[in-house]
């Protein structure tokens, strides 16, 4: 389901514009309230005031007088009645009244309590009406009374008026927020991406920008990780290219001249030798192509797992390779204490391999190589860790310091007429640096020129 798009312009314009409406409306009712009342109260005040002189003007003459005196007294829009002891209308403003209001409320209490003062709302007019009541010396009380247009009524009648106000301020409103939506949104279209945290914006925008920069540092990464597979991948396949071709070359020129025919036969060996060598060369390769793939597989991680012994793999890969010493005139040795570690068997064989068999190649006649294998705690790590070590020896010709950081790049090689004599592929070390990392494991190299090198293997282990 597709997500509808939003406009923070739109929405902020919307959001001010509701809220200023509503508090002017609001604020409107309120007002108009707040003076209606004391606009009320006020009236209210001197009707009182109007009864009381009144009141005071009569001195106690006759009826008909005092009927005179609140003639003259009284404007014309303040009914006013004179009302007995036994609640009979002696004189009303509006005319003759025949009901009796002993059982009025301003009646009862203006005899209670010498004056009084009432509102009642007429459903029929749809007024209210004020009443004020004195009681007078003669015993009779005086009522004045006056009509007052309802709360709802007021406001109806000033409906026109507020409309137009409200009509004023709506358009005040959206001018305003326009004007503030803008200047919000501003800051936003103003963002540099490429320089997240140094644009000026809003503080409450940071946490945002902050993320931003993460992901570009990230993607920056990212892409710099992709352009360096790349040129691996590319350098790679050109090296294989290479590496392949020049035995491919070999076994092609020889075959052909076996082909021609009338070659002597010692020749014919020979070339069939070197056809074979070369073949073991380029078959060499291969495996380790393919073994490089395998390591370079994210599936890796997933493959199985045992308890190796260390010590006894350490034996059986250096009885495997006697044969290579032999020939190479090296004397190989292999000593240390049991060690058991997690990892995978045919990976640790790898290592251990390939560490043996470039020590033995880049030995000289009558050198030695030693295999040690053993178990002690990490001295570069603060916690004190436990690791197992494979440690191989060797008295040969060592290798350069500023050649140490590169040993372990594919197809690298510190001495190539060396290597090709002894039909290396310059894979081994890249092979055993990418199956210790499967480990989590490390190798450190200590090697001194025309002095031999030392190889170690770190696993860390459960103490």
């Amino acid at each position: 389901m597709a997500h509808k798009e939003k406009k923070l312009a739109s929405t902020l314009l919307r959001s001010v514009l509701v809220y200023s409406l509503v508090i002017l409306l609001c604020f409107a009712c309120v007002f108009s309230a707040f003076f209606y009342f004391v606009y009320e109260r006020d009236e209210e005040a001197r009707i009182e005031a109007v009864a009381q002189a009144a009141a005071r003007s009569l001195d106690g003459g006759s009826e008909q007088d005092d009927i005179h005196v609140l003639e003259s007294q009284l404007q014309a829009d303040i009914r006013y009645t004179l009302i007995d002891a036994d609640g009979d209308v002696i004189f009303d403003s509006n005319g003759s009244v025949n009901a009796n209001h002993a059982d009025r409320p301003e009646i009862i209490e203006a005899r209670a309590s010498g004056s009084s003062s009432v509102i009642r709302y007429s459903a029929t007019l749809g007024e209210d009406t004020f009443y004020a009541a004195v009681l007078l010396q003669s015993g009779n009380v005086l009522r004045l009374s006056e009509q007052r247009a309802s709360f709802l009524a007021v406001f109806e009648s000033t409906a026109p008026a507020l409309g137009v106000a409200l009509l004023v301020a709506l358009l005040l409103s959206i001018m305003l927020s326009r004007l503030l939506s803008r200047r919000a949104v501003a800051p936003f279209g103003k963002i540099d991406v490429a320089h997240p945290l140094e644009n000026d914006a809003y503080v409450e925008m940071r946490p945002l920008l902050e993320r931003i920069e993460r992901q570009r540092r990230q993607l920056i990464g990212q892409n710099d990780e992709l352009a360096r597979a790349e040129n691996m991948r590319r350098e790679f396949s050109a090296n294989v290219s290479h590496e392949m071709k020049t035995p491919l070359q070999v076994i092609s020129g020889y075959a052909e001249l076996l082909s021609n025919g009338g070659i002597p036969e010692e020749d014919a060996k020979k070339f069939a030798s070197l056809i074979l060598t070369e073949s073991e060369n380029m078959a060499t390769l291969i495996d380790d192509v393919l073994v490089l793939s395998r390591l370079d597989d994210p599936l890796l991680e997933n493959a199985g797992k045992e308890s190796v012994e260390l010590l006894a793999l350490a034996h059986e890969v250096a009885t495997r390779l006697m044969p290579l010493a032999d020939k190479r005139n090296v004397s190989l040795r292999c000593l240390g204490s049991t060690v058991i570690v997690e990892g995978n068997r045919s990976l640790l064989d790898q290592i251990i391999s390939n560490l043996i068999t470039n020590a033995v190649k880049y030995s000289d006649a009558g050198g030695e190589v030693v295999v040690s294998v053993g178990k002690n705690l990490n001295a570069l790590d603060p916690d004190g860790v436990a690791e197992a070590y494979v440690r191989v020896k060797d008295n040969g010709c060592g290798i350069p310091a500023e050649e140490t950081s590169k040993i372990f790049e594919r197809f690298y090689r510190i001495d190539k007429s060396r290597s090709k004599e002894s039909g290396g592929t310059g894979l081994g070390l890249a092979i055993a640096k990418h199956a210790a990392a499967f480990h989590n494991a490390t190798i450190s190299v200590e090697s001194s020129l025309g002095k031999g090198s030392v190889f170690t293997v770190h696993i860390p282990v459960d103490r």
